[in-house]
């Protein structure tokens, strides 16, 4: 899918891009890639539960050229959003690139299945790149267990970087 984004006035409001139940095609947990050209905008991401009363916000810079991979927990526990920047005159394309599931996949005749992508059991991978270089960006976002830690860490991780935490 490619979008088209005129200035920092074009927007998406937050939602996911799968749940329980929703017939997009996408199937449970999906990866969604997404590959930024043009104006570099901020991405957020926000906890859809709160923790110790607390949601999760986290805004991530996406400039020209930087690839954000949504991992296999990120649409379950996140919603995600491209606010408005009234600062940003540019245009931007976005490219986003997406599996859809059929009911076939378990097997595909001829095709390695590569699981190197998946994560160990217990393990979290959430890498949050902040120079904005062209860089991946890999949000592999925690499951519930982990995430409800995230509140007590986040400062130490975005420590010098761009991050908040909301009420």
């Amino acid at each position: 899918v490619a979008n088209h984004y005129a200035n920092g006035r074009v927007l998406i409001n937050w939602h996911s891009d799968s749940g329980p139940g929703d017939d997009e095609g996408l199937g449970p947990n999906p990866r969604i890639g997404s590959v930024s050209l043009g104006a570099g905008r901020s991405f957020c991401l926000k906890s859809k539960r709160k923790f110790g009363g607390r949601t999760v916000h986290l805004d991530i810079p996406l400039t020209h050229g930087s690839l954000l991979v949504m991992g296999h927990n990120s649409q379950t526990h996140w919603l995600h959003a491209l606010p408005a920047d009234e600062n940003c005159r540019d245009e931007r394309i976005n490219l986003t690139f997406r599996f859809y599931a059929r009911q076939s996949t378990k097997h595909i005749e001829g095709v390695e299945h590569n699981h190197e992508w998946e994560t160990a059991p217990g393990s979290t991978r959430m890498l949050l790149h902040r120079d904005g270089r062209g860089q991946p960006v890999l949000v592999d976002v925690p499951d519930d267990m982990v995430a409800a830690q995230l509140p007590r860490y986040l400062p130490a991780v975005l420590q010098g970087g761009r991050g908040s935490q909301g009420r």
